[in-house]
């Protein structure tokens, strides 16, 4: 079982790590990257587990990026997507079944988003 062996090596792994905090992060996607990056940036140590031969998730499979608003790339290129727009666009590839205020909070917070990443 793979989550048996996961288990395994994480605990085996973690007797390894002597500082604290050591956070275990499932998935090498870009959440779990992002996570990673955050943690390590707060001084914490961590166990990335990837079941993938490499990293990236989906998001290495994105072919057309992520989406944003007020983004640096869109100021460059001087073709602005408002924050508004893209909040309309997330509830329509949603068909309205979101959480509107946290789509509001991803089309607000879209370009420091990018940016971190």
């Amino acid at each position: 079982n793979l989550m048996i062996w996961v288990l395994f090596s994480v605990a085996i792994m973690t007797t390894c790590l002597s500082a604290e905090p050591t956070v275990v992060v499932v998935g090498g996607g870009l959440a779990g990257l992002s996570a990673s990056l955050q943690i390590i940036s707060d001084g914490g140590r961590v166990i990335l587990v990837e079941g993938e031969g490499i990293t990236g998730g989906n998001s290495a499979k994105a072919s057309s990026g992520i989406n944003g608003a007020g983004t640096e790339t869109q100021q460059t290129w001087e073709s602005l997507i408002p924050p508004d727009l893209l909040e309309k666009d997330t509830l329509t590839a949603g068909d309205d079944e979101n959480d509107k205020k946290l789509v509001e909070i991803l089309a607000v917070n879209s370009a420091d988003a990018v940016q971190f990443l």
